[in-house]
């Protein structure tokens, strides 16, 4: 299974995240020199988490995404969503204050199922966490993975 969402905004300017995401939310940009080896990183200054979001069809069963993170602080919002064509949440990821990274089921907290979490302290403020997810859609057989 490819690996879609692959962060590497080095090279890219924010229009050009539309090739590898489906869109880009709202208070986004590309920084020069904020990247890992001082090349350029995305930004998101949203009170939200509006990231780069993926979309799948139902004939798409799964997917991996990966991206680095540096958290400026820490919020309960989606960082990573999966949406449907018709931009309903399927999926999300949050990284929540204590630095543990949850997945749901469903479009929100509320409405959706917990999947899994890691532990508390995998991700700190100010340093760079690489975080991949990988989702299968099956009623029966599904699964989803976070590293």
């Amino acid at each position: 299974m490819a690996a879609i969402g692959a962060e590497g905004f080095d090279s890219i300017a924010l229009a050009d995240i539309t090739d590898y995401w489906q869109a880009v939310g709202a208070n986004s940009s590309i920084v020069a020199g904020a990247g890992r080896c001082g090349s350029a990183a995305f930004r998101n200054t949203s009170a939200n988490g509006n990231g780069p979001s993926i979309g799948v069809t139902t004939s798409n069963a799964g997917g991996y995404a990966t991206w680095a993170y540096q958290p400026e602080s820490f919020g309960v919002t989606p960082n990573f969503e999966v949406q449907a064509a018709d931009s309903s949440v399927l999926l999300f990821a949050r990284v929540l204050t204590d630095g543990s990274v949850d997945i749901w089921k469903g479009p929100n907290t509320t409405l959706g199922t917990l999947l899994g979490s890691t532990p508390a302290g995998l991700v700190s403020v100010g340093h760079y966490t690489h975080i991949g997810v990988e989702w299968v859609f099956n009623a029966a057989t599904g699964l989803v993975r976070i590293w």
